[in-house]
């Protein structure tokens, strides 16, 4: 999949000038689990063509970034990153992830982040808890 790798929109190119990139992370191959049994169990009476299905799942996970720095959080999604949603780390006053006892087991779950006026979900995301401690030690200036 390097063809995919040359069409997403680096992070980098996505940061002002002296923002640094604490952490960084992207969906979990295991999120695309459902459609992958969906798919395996089309492929029987189709011979295999229903595999296709499992194409745009494929390319999401791999075209997602979810990035924590100095400033804000950043999540691009999307093969030329088009949607980017950003939220300045001052404006961040809660910070939960959440985990199913299956995604436990996985490292996968889903992150919450809240400012005055909005919430931003992260689903099928790798670490949670990792990403919500380094949002919480960005926030306070300590090094992640």
């Amino acid at each position: 999949m390097s063809w995919l790798r040359a069409l997403i929109t680096p992070v980098s190119s996505l940061l002002d000038e002296g923002e640094r990139v604490f952490y960084r992370t992207g969906h979990h191959p295991a999120s695309i689990l459902p459609f992958a049994l969906i798919a395996l169990l089309l492929s029987i009476p189709t011979y295999g063509i229903s595999l296709i299905l499992l194409i745009p799942p494929l390319i999401q996970a791999k075209a997602c970034d979810y990035v924590v720095t100095n400033r804000r959080v950043l999540a691009r999604d999307g093969i030329f990153g088009q949607n980017v949603v950003g939220i300045q780390l001052c404006d961040i006053f809660e910070a939960s992830a959440g985990e199913s006892s299956v995604g436990a087991r996985l490292g996968m779950g889903r992150v919450e982040l809240r400012d005055a006026s909005r919430i931003i979900r992260f689903r099928g995301i790798k670490s949670p808890m990792a990403f919500v401690s380094s949002v919480v030690k960005a926030r306070t200036g300590e090094s992640a």
